[in-house]
């Protein structure tokens, strides 16, 4: 053990000479008690005699705790935070009511999809950091009371579903690089005029499969898209959307389905105060 103050020792010191004293002048006393000849000196000599006993014990005392506190292990005075971290779920039913026309579908593999490609301004920063839907495989899809809206499920499926297709979770951005990876994603965005981009990637596609996906703003449906796939079996890809009015304050989902299953789906949060940062 260490002191924990570095004055103390230098305390003790001064604590000890004056107890040192009071202890000489009590001896002292008690000697001037027993040898007065005449009861006054003597009755001087033992009130003398009581005042330093009890000096002597104060500081004895102070001598202690002074010792006590010296010899304490040092308080850990550094600050603890807590980090809470906050996900909402994904809501699993709502209501259907589609307006906007489908966004362009591009393989982002291809040297056509570089050449295609618009970059958009930085997105802002995260507010939360929101954990990503994980992936659901032909086998295992996602439990849901949802229904692929007849709106989009205008083509008869030319290939089955196998147990190997599978889709990545969705990463939203306003942009991406030239490997064709999110630029900054995030699930918080600022209102405004711009474009979200929702990356996936996918493997044991079939060419020939009906897919859909479906934009939803406050659980109505505000766009989508349907095509027969002509994609390949593997890689990235991503769909867009861009309203004409701007990005609305409100919680946007996207879903993606395969043949009408629904294979992944995955949230975004759209607010005024994301712009204020």
């Amino acid at each position: 053990m260490t002191f924990a103050d570095s004055s103390v020792p230098w305390l003790l010191g001064g604590l000890a000479s004056l107890l040192i004293i009071t202890i000489s002048l009590t001896f002292k006393s008690w000697r001037e008690v027993k040898r007065s000849p005449y009861f006054f000196m003597r009755r001087q000599a033992q009130i003398k005699l009581r005042q330093y006993a009890t000096v002597s014990l104060v500081f004895m005392l102070l001598g202690a705790v002074t010792t006590w506190y010296g010899w304490s292990p040092a308080q850990d005075a550094t600050p603890r935070f807590a980090i809470i971290s906050n996900a909402k779920p994904v809501i699993a039913l709502r209501p259907v009511d589609l307006s906007d026309e489908p966004p362009q579908v591009v393989r982002i593999d291809s040297p056509a999809a570089a050449s295609a490609m618009v970059e958009q301004p930085a997105a802002v920063d995260a507010l939360v950091a929101a954990p990503a839907a994980p992936a659901n495989t032909a086998g295992a899809f996602v439990e849901t009371l949802l229904e692929l809206p007849a709106e989009y499920n205008q083509h008869d499926a030319q290939a089955e579903l196998t147990d190997d297709t599978q889709l990545g979770s969705l990463s939203f951005s306003k942009a991406v690089n030239e490997n064709y990876e999110p630029i900054r994603p995030t699930r918080i965005f600022e209102t405004g005029l711009y474009t979200i981009y929702a990356t996936f990637t996918y493997d044991g596609m079939v060419d020939g499969l009906e897919w859909a996906w479906v934009w939803r703003r406050n659980d109505q449906a505000v766009g989508g898209g349907t095509q027969l796939w002509n994609y390949g079996p593997d890689g990235p890809g991503y769909v867009y959307y861009n309203p004409e009015e701007g990005f609305q304050p409100g919680e946007y989902t996207l879903e993606i389905w395969v043949n009408e299953q629904l294979m992944t789906e995955a949230n975004l949060i759209v607010t005024a105060a994301a712009a204020s940062r």
